[in-house]
């Protein structure tokens, strides 16, 4: 009786997972099971392989090969492979973005971070007291700081608009447009968007659609904290012209929650392949998600 239950409960978890896969995040029911990454199918192999020998049934290797192939798939999800050009033509800037979540206890080693890194756009969700650190105020002497929503922005790039775009229901969506020297604008939305395994991937997405395309004029780039997989189709469809890039451009390992082991990315960025060089994560010693440092093409100005 116990070799069927393992049977029939690694038959289920594989379906489940495969089910994920198939159906994403498309409706709310799907949402749930993509959740379920490749590394469910090592229970789901094992129950399998203790089915069988309970009932006294000799090895099935398509349970061995579950065991593999699902972190496999797995990996080669979050791995970067993209080369990054060592002699680049054309001139790009350096954009960190970090969903830091709340500072807690002192301030310093959230600013260390920003500071070290030194990118030309610096993004950080949740870290505003970040901003009254010695190190952060010395460092921004020559830059432009901000704080819209949850958002501390510093920008060695002229700020030209700063506006929020909706601040409502766990959704927030800033507009930030940057006018580089002798480059064209750039027009850049921060997002973050609901945390919450409850919340419909699909209506939250349905309603950033909306918002994005009531917007007049082009965006050139989102970035921020999704809370959706790579493997979701909300995100591949959330915009009609911009993607998910990491899959295009990222470098190394692209898990970026939870920070201490990162075995999901819920941050992205939506490009263009042409206008983004090279992507990829770094590990802060404190916050809730790893960073990503995105090599952002700049356009000649028309």
């Amino acid at each position: 009786m116990v070799g069927w239950a393992a049977l029939i409960l690694g038959i289920a978890l594989t379906t489940a997972w495969f089910a994920g896969m198939v159906f994403s995040d498309r409706w709310y029911w799907s949402q749930w099971l993509l959740w379920m990454t490749g590394l469910s199918l090592i229970p789901s192999g094992g129950l399998l392989l203790i089915g069988h020998w309970l009932l006294a049934q000799r090895v099935r290797i398509y349970a061995i090969g579950l065991m593999l192939i699902g972190p496999a798939l797995w990996a080669s999800g979050l791995i970067g492979t993209h080369q990054i050009d060592p002699n680049p033509t054309s001139e790009s800037i350096r954009i960190l973005q970090w969903a830091a979540g709340p500072v807690i206890g002192t301030p310093e080693a959230f600013a260390t971070f920003v500071v070290n890194n030194n990118a030309d756009v610096s993004i950080v969700h949740g870290g505003h007291r970040a901003a009254s650190s010695a190190a952060y105020r010395t460092w921004t002497h020559d830059r432009q700081v901000a704080i819209r929503g949850a958002f501390l922005i510093s920008s060695r790039l002229p700020i030209h608009r700063l506006q929020t775009l909706i601040w409502a229901d766990n959704i927030t969506l800033v507009l930030l447009e940057l006018h580089p020297p002798d480059a064209a604008p750039i027009r850049m939305v921060l997002a973050d968007l609901p945390s919450s395994p409850q919340r419909s991937r699909s209506q939250v997405a349905q309603r950033v659609h909306k918002v994005l395309a009531d917007l007049p004029g082009t965006i050139d780039i989102i970035l921020g904290d999704f809370n959706m997989t790579n493997d979701s189709w909300q995100l591949r469809h959330l915009t009609d012209n911009l993607h998910p890039m990491w899959s295009h451009c990222g470098v190394g390992w692209g898990g970026t929650y939870p920070r201490w082991l990162p075995i999901v990315q819920l941050d992205h960025v939506l490009s263009t392949p042409e206008r983004v060089q090279s992507m990829h994560v770094i590990a802060p010693a404190v916050g809730r998600h790893r960073a990503i440092v995105t090599e952002y093409v700049l356009k000649p100005a028309d």
